[in-house]
């Protein structure tokens, strides 16, 4: 049984979070759309493509009928940082379906860590704002032969991949894509 899970020790989270919501998250990460039932919404075309309305769409599925309210509020709240995402002029498109394709990894972090919310500095918003103004700044079109895209496929690839439910990935994204940004600026330089 999943009951030595509740001991005390370790850092209690605010919130309670629905360990089934996380693994029916996981295996979507994973592209298994099986979980969201037979909606037909989204499919695991729809989450591999980094698709836009993907998050507001979770609630018309069948994983939506084990959300609480607060799960069902942080959906919002993510959705709505893709929507800021997505509307961004500046961020080409490239780009854009890429950080989507973060779009559940990210709503997963913000259920398993409420501090998301709260603080500026954490690891899965430091990324996705890193992996935003270097795209913002990079100064020369985006492709997906760019060095920059191969980049950030790579790290986004990495987060579908490994994140289960320690936000360690996030970190070592983050200093893996920093290393990068600053070995292309010295060779810029």
């Amino acid at each position: 049984g999943a009951s030595g899970m509740h001991s005390g020790t370790g850092p209690a989270f605010a919130m309670a979070h629905n360990p089934i919501l996380v693994s029916q998250l996981t295996q979507l990460q994973h592209g298994d759309a099986a979980v969201l039932g037979a909606s037909g919404a989204i499919d695991a075309a729809a989450v591999a493509a980094g698709n836009a309305n993907l998050l507001h769409e979770l609630k018309n599925t069948a994983l939506a009928t084990s959300l609480g309210s607060a799960d069902a509020m942080t959906i919002d709240i993510v959705a709505m940082l893709f929507d800021f995402i997505f509307d961004d002029r500046r961020l080409p498109d490239p780009i854009k379906a890429l950080l989507g394709r973060l779009q559940i990894p990210v709503l997963k972090a913000a259920m398993l860590d409420q501090a998301f919310f709260s603080k500026k500095n954490h690891p899965t918003r430091r990324l996705l704002n890193a992996l935003a103004e270097a795209a913002n700044n990079w100064g020369e079109v985006i492709d997906h032969v760019s060095p920059l895209y191969k980049k950030v496929d790579q790290i986004v690839q990495r987060i579908n991949a490994e994140f289960e439910d320690k936000l360690e990935v996030f970190e070592q994204a983050l200093a893996e894509f920093e290393g990068f940004i600053v070995e292309r600026e010295s060779a810029v330089d």
